[in-house]
């Protein structure tokens, strides 16, 4: 039985993905949306803090998903999913930026974590493809 466990863990481990990208790395998961992408968030530090953003794919279309704010149940739930994940947000360069930060690099993947299934929720919820 262990090393099945063992197995699970090496192979679930090989569907991560990791890309530099100037100071920030790219953080490929292997959380997948309803509509078969896979969920990316970036890692970046600012002065002694670690951020782990969505670097506004969200809000750019990258997982070719509009998000309709304008639908009232859904926005309900969008507002649920910040909070439940507090989730940060920002404007910038024209568009949201949805982040989670720390001090503290053991909550790291934590954070991953949460944007990861924070952007799967949001992003699966509503039937994407433009």
């Amino acid at each position: 039985m262990k090393d099945i466990i063992k197995d699970i863990i090496r192979s679930y481990n090989t569907l991560w993905k990791v890309k530099e990208r100037g100071k920030t790395m790219e953080i490929v998961t292997p959380v997948a949306t309803t509509n078969n992408l896979f969920v990316s968030v970036f890692l970046t530090t600012r002065g002694n803090e670690y951020v782990v953003t969505d670097g506004g794919w969200i809000d750019s279309g990258i997982y070719e998903c509009e998000i309709p704010l304008e639908d009232e149940y859904y926005c309900k739930l969008f507002q649920y999913y910040l909070a439940e994940y507090e989730i940060q947000s920002l404007e910038a360069k024209g568009k949201a930026f949805y982040y989670k930060k720390t001090t503290n690099p053991l909550l790291i993947p934590n954070l991953v974590y949460d944007l990861s299934s924070f952007i799967n929720a949001i992003i699966s919820f509503y039937k994407c493809n433009y």
